[in-house]
């Protein structure tokens, strides 16, 4: 019998921001092999689960937040380095909505379903071939524009299918977003690029209204101010991660990948 145990609450009482604004985080690792991981479980504040799609362990970081939560990703990443992931594995990122509106988590789900082609399409393969657990969503942005009242919000989110790559039925079991789109992975740069990038990506929508999104998103001269927003940093790395999946980068594209 596999062994489990619950995560530990994450204490910073003095947090910083310098990485990362100051919504909330969580993040979920799949592995497939990951031997002598028991050996972990005094050393480290995550919780350790068993799920039947993939063949190792998964692994839950407690709410985390500021630089110091980037940094305790860091050191469970450093525990986990000879840990294996395969094509089956992905790596969830939960990202805090307990003081959204449901005009703001509209606006978000608004701009998600609008950039999610290119964000697809620079996914790995195991990611992008019809995958049962980060589906395409089930709705159109026009769905999305009939949702004029919080009782509106919960029946959208009633009716959704938690593997869709935004899972917006952890807003009502966690009071937040799960974005699944990413594949598996352990190494700690890129799982933390993947939270700062869509943490400043929600900032910067959720007070936008649809028209003003579709403004953003629909020029590149709109993507290419809000590659101020993300920096440098952001905007090289996922360049180059794009580059590296072999995909030719337009003006529209290179700020997400």
């Amino acid at each position: 019998m596999c062994e489990t145990w619950d995560s530990t609450p994450f204490q910073c009482s003095r947090p910083t921001y310098n990485s990362i604004g100051p919504r909330r985080f969580g993040v979920e690792l799949e592995t497939s092999n990951c031997e002598d991981y028991e050996d972990i479980q005094d050393s480290t504040i995550w919780a350790c689960k068993t799920d039947c799609s993939i063949d190792g362990m998964e692994f839950i970081s407690p709410v985390l937040w500021g630089d110091q939560g980037l940094r305790e990703v860091a050191r469970f990443c450093k525990l986990a380095s000879n840990w294996e992931f395969d094509s089956k594995c992905g790596y969830h990122v939960h990202l805090d909505m307990t003081h959204e509106l449901w005009r703001n988590m509209r606006s978000i789900a608004y701009a998600y379903l609008r950039t999610y082609p290119t964000i697809w399409s620079k996914m790995v393969t195991s990611r992008r071939a019809d995958n049962a657990m980060c589906g395409e969503a089930g709705y159109h942005n026009s769905e999305l524009r009939q949702i004029h009242s919080y009782d509106d919000w919960c029946y959208f989110v009633g009716i959704r299918d938690r593997f869709e790559f935004v899972n917006w039925r952890a807003w009502f079991s966690h009071r937040t977003l799960e974005i699944r789109l990413h594949e598996g992975t352990l190494n700690n740069r890129t799982i933390i690029n993947w939270i700062k990038l869509h943490s400043v990506f929600i900032d910067t929508v959720r007070t936008l209204e649809p028209d003003d999104i579709d403004l953003h998103f629909g020029s590149n001269s709109a993507w290419d101010n809000f590659s101020e927003i993300i920096g440098d940093e952001l905007s090289t790395f996922y360049r180059g991660r794009a580059t590296s999946f072999g995909h030719a980068l337009t003006p529209v594209e290179r700020i997400i990948f």
